[in-house]
């Protein structure tokens, strides 16, 4: 049946591209295109409409459409007979108004769906104005979505937000669904949106309500808020001081205070639910889950996105993967291979899996697969771009891969570049401003090595830089501070690697930093605001006549790079694991947090 319905619209396209038994035509700035009335009427009211019409004669023979591109009509008429239609950015608003002119329901939504996909922090603001003009609802929601969710990024980044209407401009501050960490943010946007047009002042009473000053700094009503112009002349805004001083007596008075809440809103915003947080997965509850759990290191705080296995299942537990996060909130799980796979083979296949967390659906989600399958690999961020380098495809056993790809985290994609000179696994890379530096590892004849290798991102090629780290060294896990780079953890043959190393890439030279305080092989670190975190490691333990055993600490450490110091925050960090680390802006409403708090 669907062999059929296709051929019958290739059959009419065909006869309306020869101009065969048409019926219609239809100007366009001196454009003529031919088409079939009855073809038109079965897709479109509107052109039900216009046929039946008295104003139209039925024999008429050219119909005048004005205030149209011709090409766009032709897409119009195009996708009328096919069901398809080529978008572009350039010409996908042009083709959905023209649809919505058309009454053409489905082109609508394939515009919106499109314009959805393409949805950035540059154009958010005029795609929601744009749906906003034209009633697209669901093109609206998401631009609304997606302006949320970045409300204080916009604020800095995008004077456009301060063009939206009076109603616009008030759904966003009223809502709780902004990003947003302190309430003062609010306030100060409010201020800036009557700034930019002086006549915008009356409104000043109707949004100033929805300031949210029980949840704002007490010095900053009575210094910023209390002494601006704007809110000192308006009688709706001193009503609204008046009940926040009544609130704050209410609630001195009482220690109960049932109503002195009554008028004041106490709902706090998205954003204040954002804290930045160490991330952690591996294995769940099957081969295809993942699990997901998270740490303040300020609050001490355990957290759940997706369960892990309460009896860490060997088969379901995944090794030899990255955790890397893009944008500060969007985590990528790739590759890895699973735990009985090179436990109980000699040549286990590792995996080309990449998953995404929804952070509002606490789940994983499949992206498109790398080309190669990969562990024991590194994955490098640049931009909103990953980079997956080396590793093995089988393990233990198996030559390393030179294999380089690059994948769009915008456009789910995937693209080999320039491969490594040589085959490596279990090294450690890290992106500065135009290049990534790779370190260490292991070659194909399982020798550890001292090298480094250079990407040039622009150039697209790799080179081996002419220095060699003060020891061999591999599984270390290496970050950028101040153009300078930093190579924690890792082991050789013969010990492991407490040392901090600080490679100066324009200089190429290498200092020290102060080693880690106890000895362990650390496997996972992660950088974030000028301190690094280790958690755990693994560590030989050995009793007097017994044979020595490995055991994994899950302890976290803090090094200050700035004053070069080592720091333990708790003893066990409830979910954390030596096989992945990373930091990410984390939302605690979508997260269940434990009853388990760490301490030091």
């Amino acid at each position: 049946m669907d062999d059929y319905r296709e051929h019958l619209l290739s059959s009419l396209y065909s006869l309306m591209s020869s101009n065969i038994l048409t019926d219609v035509t239809f100007r366009v700035n001196d454009v003529d295109i031919f088409c079939h009335r009855n073809v038109l009427a079965a897709s479109s009211s509107y052109f039900r409409a216009m046929f039946t019409s008295p104003v139209i004669e039925k024999d008429e023979a050219i119909i005048p459409i004005l205030n149209i591109d011709p090409d766009v009509f032709r897409d119009i008429i195009g996708y009328v007979y096919t069901g398809d239609v080529k978008l572009t950015n350039e010409n996908v608003q042009d083709i959905l108004v023209a649809g919505s002119m058309f009454e053409l329901p489905y082109l609508i939504g394939r515009c919106s769906d499109h314009m959805i996909n393409e949805i950035c922090q540059s154009n958010c603001v005029e795609v929601f104005l744009f749906a906003s003009h034209y009633s697209c609802l669901k093109l609206k929601d998401a631009a609304r979505n997606f302006i949320q969710e970045r409300f204080s990024e916009l604020l800095k980044t995008q004077e456009s937000i301060f063009d939206l209407s009076f109603e616009d401009f008030e759904e966003l501050v009223e809502s709780d669904d902004i990003c947003v960490d302190k309430e003062e943010t609010v306030f100060e946007a409010i201020i800036k949106w009557i700034d930019v047009d002086k006549t915008r002042v009356k409104c000043i009473g109707k949004l100033f309500k929805h300031v949210r000053l029980a949840l704002t700094n007490f010095e900053y009503i009575k210094t910023v808020i209390e002494v601006n112009e704007y809110i000192k002349d308006d009688v709706q805004c001193a009503d609204y001081l008046k009940l926040y001083n009544d609130y704050l007596t209410s609630m001195a008075e009482s220690s109960d205070h049932p109503n002195c809440q009554k008028n004041m809103n106490l709902t706090q915003r998205y954003g204040m639910f954002c804290k930045p947080m160490l991330i952690f997965s591996g294995g769940g509850n099957t081969r295809e889950e993942r699990s997901l759990t998270a740490f303040d290191p300020v609050s001490h705080k355990n957290y759940i996105g997706v369960t892990p296995h309460p009896t860490f299942d060997f088969k379901c537990k995944v090794d030899h993967f990255q955790l890397v996060t893009v944008d500060m909130n969007k985590i990528y799980f790739l590759g890895g291979i699973f735990f009985d796979n090179h436990h109980m083979e000699d040549h286990g296949q590792a995996l080309n899996e990449v998953l995404r967390y929804n952070m509002k659906k606490a789940k994983w989600e499949s992206m498109k697969g790398m080309q190669v399958s990969r562990c024991c690999f590194s994955a490098t961020v640049v931009g909103k771009n990953i980079y997956t380098i080396g590793g093995k495809s089988k393990f233990p056993r198996g030559p390393p891969t030179d294999s380089v790809e690059l994948y769009d985290t915008d456009n789910n994609t995937w693209i080999s570049v320039s491969p490594l000179p040589v085959g490596i696994y279990s090294h450690t890379s890290i992106a500065t401003k135009d290049a990534i530096f790779l370190f260490g590892g292991k070659d194909e004849d399982d020798d550890i090595l001292d090298t480094v290798f250079r990407y040039d991102v622009i150039l697209d090629s790799w080179t081996l830089v002419t220095t060699q780290m003060p020891k061999p060294r591999a599984f270390a896990t290496s970050f950028t501070f101040k153009s300078q780079l930093y190579v924690i953890g890792g082991a050789s043959f013969h010990e492991n690697m407490l040392a901090v190393l600080i490679y100066d890439s324009v200089k190429n030279k290498w200092s020290y930093g102060e080693d880690f305080p106890e000895e362990r092989k650390i496997v996972v670190a992660e950088y974030h605001d000028g301190n690094i975190f280790v958690c755990g490691g693994v560590q030989q333990l050995g009793l007097s006549g017994r044979r020595s055993r490995q055991v994994e600490s899950r302890d976290l450490y803090k090094y200050d790079i700035t004053d070069n110091t080592w720091t333990k925050l708790v003893k066990l960090v409830q979910y954390g694991n030596t096989h992945s680390l990373s930091f990410a802006i984390m939302n605690t409403k979508y997260l269940d947090e434990s009853d388990f708090i760490s301490t030091i």
